[in-house]
């Protein structure tokens, strides 16, 4: 036999009333399922696209990172280049400062050469006066000596 889960008479109005209790609560616990299943979905879809914009933000920060790393080995080269050219332009400076510089000391020793040499010019002239003079003198004698 049947055991009658109400075991007194409840009135036709009373069991449509729990079924329809019953009915109200099962179509509650479908649309929580469904709603939770929904916010779950809408949850990992965000997580997922948030995880693609964290991706593609540190993919454009690699990519800055060694755009400016490039920038500054191509800067830091010319700085080098740059450098470089100055030092050997400088050099050249150097070499040719120090070539004029010896330029001018052996013009100097040739001046002070010629200066010690317009210092005996007198004493030069003195000299040849006294030669021409002894020299007319020669001449003078020769002129009175008979030939031999």
């Amino acid at each position: 036999s049947v055991i009658d889960p109400f075991p007194f008479e409840l009135s036709a109005a009373v069991v449509a009333m729990f079924h329809s209790m019953n009915q109200s609560r099962h179509d509650l616990k479908v649309g929580l399922h469904q709603a939770q299943q929904s916010y779950e979905m809408k949850l990992q879809e965000l997580d997922s696209h948030h995880s693609q914009q964290l991706h593609q933000l540190r993919q454009r920060a690699q990519k800055a990172l060694e755009e400016a790393e490039q920038r500054y080995q191509a800067d830091l080269s010319d700085l080098r280049k740059r450098l470089e050219a100055e030092q050997s332009s400088r050099s050249a400076a150097q070499y040719h400062i120090e070539s004029l510089q010896r330029n001018l000391r052996h013009l100097r020793d040739e001046l002070e050469e010629k200066r010690e040499d317009v210092s005996e010019l007198p004493l030069l002239r003195e000299t040849c006066r006294h030669q021409r003079n002894e020299l007319r003198e020669l001449q003078k004698l020769k002129q009175q000596l008979p030939e031999l």
